[in-house]
């Protein structure tokens, strides 16, 4: 490993001795020792490049391609029936991510689908605490159910890591591949808390609220704005206030 690391540097065996016991040097080196085989390193040497993370990477790439192709299909399309899977998809995970994040590879998707039951039960009780029929829930949350359950275990999983993280990997993609306008809504899904009392198919979330209202004039759908909005969410325990104005000021005030 001693001769592969040196050649990698480009230094003599002394030099990389020399550079172990040097507290900043050392630590380029322990990176390299850790996280990567003599193997991969003498890949990388010759060719410029890991297999096995090449691999990787292009299966992520593919999950994050079927995230936003479910997203884009089911989600966000001008229906009411995709924009109640919207709202109730994200209030969902707002109201369970502590659970939902606790999920492990091993049959994914059937926890998943008992929490999204749980979310079942708890739209019931707001139907009733509204006086509304339970009917209703059950119509709305079954057609989520059932997306979800449509899903690959490989594509399910890939979304509760994302969850831990507020999607941030899946909005890295986005913006890396200029597809500003999906990361802006995944942005302020992921850092917006949504009505805690109140019926999520009866009106807009407050995420879709604070995207529309929004008070600075810049391309909702440009780089600029994607990156305006990173950074305010960035201190978003001190721009509440401002939140709370934006989303009580706009021009939709549901009953629910």
């Amino acid at each position: 490993m001693v001769n592969t690391v040196s050649k990698l540097f480009g230094i003599a065996r002394r030099t990389y001795f020399n550079w172990k016991k040097d507290d900043e040097k050392n630590k380029a080196i322990n990176l390299i020792e850790k996280y990567f085989t003599k193997e991969d390193l003498e890949e990388f040497i010759n060719t410029n490049k890991i297999s096995k993370f090449e691999i990787l990477n292009n299966y992520e790439n593919t999950l994050n391609i079927e995230l936003n192709k479910f997203y884009r299909e089911k989600l966000d399309k001008e229906t009411t029936e995709s924009r109640v899977n919207k709202r109730l998809f994200f209030d969902f995970i707002n109201k369970f991510k502590d659970d939902i994040i606790e999920i492990d590879l091993k049959n994914c998707k059937s926890s998943l689908i008992g929490l999204l039951l749980q979310y079942h039960l708890h739209l019931n009780e707001l139907c009733e605490k509204n006086e509304l029929s339970i009917q209703l829930a059950k119509n709305k949350c079954s057609n989520l159910i059932y997306l979800m359950q449509e899903l690959s275990e490989d594509l399910t999983y890939f979304i509760i890591t994302n969850i831990k993280y507020n999607f941030k990997n899946h909005i890295n993609y986005l913006a890396s591949n200029d597809l500003y306008s999906y990361a802006n809504a995944f942005l302020a899904y992921g850092n917006i808390t949504y009505y805690d009392d109140k019926i999520p198919f009866h009106h807009d979330v407050k995420a879709e609220l604070f995207l529309k209202n929004y008070p600075i004039k810049l391309d909702k759908y440009g780089k600029d704005f994607y990156y305006f909005l990173e950074g305010y969410f960035k201190d978003y325990e001190s721009n509440q206030e401002e939140v709370y104005r934006i989303i009580t000021t706009a021009k939709d005030n549901p009953k629910f």
